[in-house]
């Protein structure tokens, strides 16, 4: 019983499965992970309005319909590929709440490993303390409400990234099939190639598209680095704080 509702759920109307199939015969290839190309598309954002966002939360929010979609695609279909986290309600339902935990998670790890007690470490935990300090001196967190907005913005800018760089898109996902946003001539198919991991690539104009954004963004990202902040410092102190003092409680209560 439980497996038929699972299966409703799934199709829809009991007969084929809701996800890429159901609104045309769209099997992407498996996902890249596009870093550092996704993260430095934003870099406008923290350089003309420093302050304004959590650089940490636009930086996973920018990956995260990839993650999304590795995950249910995997676990729902058997296969990985874009699905709703590449969607307008994707977005929302999944991304955000996705993000929200990966950036809490990582900024727990940036200040672990910035600890003064990790810089005595090897050579590898020494440059990992390094990064981790440099990360938490970049970052600024306002409340859930900022976090959100900026785990936001790097998935929508995700979302646009491959709109304009794929040959497929799924931001209409349910509710329809999405059209050939920039034309059917850009989505176009000039050869398919295959590689570990990306089977049947199409290769066409949004594939050049693709190369001259990930470029561009690859460039951004290291010429334009987030401006450091003094809040950023003081709240990253604040909360190691905080995780000190929990640890000590811990371990006295045990």
């Amino acid at each position: 019983m439980h497996e038929a509702r699972q299966n409703s759920w799934l199709n829809g109307h009991g007969s084929r499965p809701l996800c890429a199939e159901s609104v045309g015969d769209y099997d992407p290839a498996v996902l890249p992970f596009g870093f550092p190309s996704h993260q430095g598309l934003l870099a406008p954002l923290w350089r003309v309005w420093p302050g304004r966002f959590s650089v940490i939360a636009l930086w996973i929010g920018a990956i995260v319909p990839d993650v999304v979609d590795g995950a249910t695609s995997i676990a729902l279909r058997g296969r990985p590929g874009q699905w709703m986290g590449h969607s307008i309600i994707g977005l929302f339902a999944l991304c955000v709440p996705v993000g929200l935990g990966l950036t809490t998670l990582t900024r727990r790890i940036v200040i672990r490993l910035s600890s003064p007690g990790e810089r005595q470490g090897d050579r590898g935990m020494r440059l990992a303390s390094r990064i981790a300090s440099w990360a938490l001196a970049i970052d600024v967190s306002k409340g859930l409400i900022f976090d959100a907005r900026s785990v936001w913005m790097g998935a929508l800018s995700h979302v646009v990234f491959d709109l304009a760089s794929h040959e497929h898109s799924m931001l209409l996902w349910p509710w329809a099939k999405d059209p050939a946003w920039f034309g059917s001539w850009w989505h176009a198919t000039w050869f398919r190639i295959s590689l570990p991991g990306y089977a049947g690539y199409s290769i066409g104009p949004h594939f050049v598209g693709w190369l001259v954004l990930s470029v561009v963004g690859a460039v951004l990202f290291f010429k334009y680095p987030p401006h450091r902040t003094q809040t950023a410092g003081r709240e990253a102190f604040m909360f190691q704080r905080r995780l000190h003092d929990g640890d000590a409680t811990a371990r006295s209560d045990g």
